[in-house]
């Protein structure tokens, strides 16, 4: 019987505690929104270079780019020499492009202000609540954010947006955005209203059954982390594909961490169809 229950207590068996508590307020998410067009027609719709360029580059399978001109003498120059963030840069989305207006608990806020740029792999994005400073005491759309966007079909680029909308996603200020792999979609002309709630889940070392599970939140925690202050899943994501892309072409894209240090140097156009 002693024997049973010593192997028992080395088998750790686990027991579920529930409890109810209430809080008069949760910490808000922060919220990113990406417009899944890329590039404004309009700012390059006279640079028919440029045009065969993005369309070039684009993610569109190769039998879908007939029209490109090949023969075009300054295509081989461009792919070489343009860096992608200058053309985000260029032709890219602003805060004003991309919201009429911007509510909060009910109130009219600046959009301009609200917003921080956030760049991901969809381009440039604009991201809400990106400090964490803002709370939630209420439920309803009126005690959070409302927006109303502009999303400009007739400024879509062929090749880039095979959709019209955006992409949302809602994440904790400290994470990196992976918008593209984990964000929803916001179809143009209907309004969509997004419950949320907030889950925590805290990775538990050993002796519990974890086996690879580490609490990052512990005084113990080293973060391994380069370029983020504060650990996080999407983090680490971004800090190997960094990685993985410098070892392989020597060079870094616009969104990955570094990429603003310019060390190493930012990838051009010509490295997206050869390597990615």
């Amino acid at each position: 019987m002693i024997t049973y229950s010593v192997i028992d207590y080395y088998h750790y068996p686990v027991q579920t505690k529930v409890g109810i508590e209430y809080r008069r307020s949760l910490r808000f998410p922060a919220v990113t929104i990406c417009n899944v067009n890329r590039y404004k027609k309009s700012k390059i719709i006279k640079n028919q270079t440029l045009m065969s360029l993005l369309h070039y580059i684009s993610p569109l399978p190769a039998s879908l780019k007939n029209d490109i001109n090949r023969s075009d003498p300054l295509l081989p120059i461009v792919l070489n020499t343009t860096k992608t963030d200058s053309l985000i840069s260029m032709a890219g989305y602003s805060v004003d492009d991309m919201f009429w207006s911007c509510f909060w608990k009910n109130h009219a806020i600046n959009c301009s202000e609200a917003f921080t740029t956030t760049f991901t792999s969809m381009g440039r994005c604009f991201t809400f609540n990106s400090n964490g400073s803002l709370t939630a005491e209420r439920t309803g759309s009126s005690s959070g954010l409302w927006l109303r966007m502009k999303l400009q079909h007739e400024e879509y680029t062929p090749g880039f947006a095979l959709s019209a909308g955006v992409k949302a996603l809602l994440h904790e200020p400290y994470e990196v955005p992976l918008v593209h792999e984990q964000g929803f979609a916001v179809s143009a002309g209907y309004e969509a209203l997004v419950a949320i709630r907030m889950t925590q889940i805290i990775g538990q070392a050993l002796p519990y059954r974890g086996i690879d599970c580490i609490d990052t939140k512990a005084s113990t925690f080293r973060n391994p982390l380069k370029f983020y202050p504060t650990y996080s899943l999407s983090g680490c994501i971004y800090e190997c594909q960094a990685r993985y892309v410098n070892d392989v072409c020597d060079c870094t894209l616009f969104y990955h961490p570094g990429s603003s240090t310019g060390s190493p140097t930012l990838c051009q156009p010509a490295c997206f169809s050869r390597q990615y």
